[in-house]
């Protein structure tokens, strides 16, 4: 939890306007979520979807004010950095669920009035990762022996 004053910052309404309609195509929105005191002493909010496929994360204050509406603080939900993506074993071939991929896609392009890069990672044995400087994707992959 943050102890420091916290600048709080919004998205353009319009861009925002898209990007809520974009996202709303994989997570539900949530009564359940964090005040906006509680937002701006975070570090970071994370979402799973309910397929258990995909995770975003808001990595900017804008971002995490933008995500809460997707949050059900109740849930018990691991942190992003303890989800074990790792497999043990001989050679894997990785694919990633194409629907997902362009889904997110088209949320992150709702952001292009903003002026921000993406930067698209993708390895045989590890999760797809999308991100730009508000926020991070990571769609599991789905593996084939």
């Amino acid at each position: 939890m943050r102890s420091e004053t916290v600048e709080i910052k919004r998205f353009d309404a319009k861009i925002e306007a898209k990007m809520l309609v974009k996202l709303s195509k994989i997570l539900e929105q949530r009564d359940n979520n964090y005040t906006e005191s509680e937002v701006l002493n975070l570090d970071e909010i994370c979402v799973i979807d309910n397929t258990m496929v995909s995770v975003i994360r808001a990595k900017a204050v804008e971002a995490r004010l933008f995500l809460n509406r997707f949050v059900d603080k109740s849930l018990d939900k691991p942190p992003i950095d303890q989800l074990d993506w790792h497999q043990e074993g001989g050679e894997i071939k990785t694919r990633y669920p194409l629907e997902y991929i362009k889904k997110y896609i088209d949320f992150f392009d709702a952001m292009k009035g903003l002026n921000d890069s993406l930067v698209v990672k993708i390895k045989e044995d590890y999760p797809c990762s999308i991100e730009n400087k508000y926020f991070q994707v990571i769609i599991a992959p789905r593996v084939d022996n």
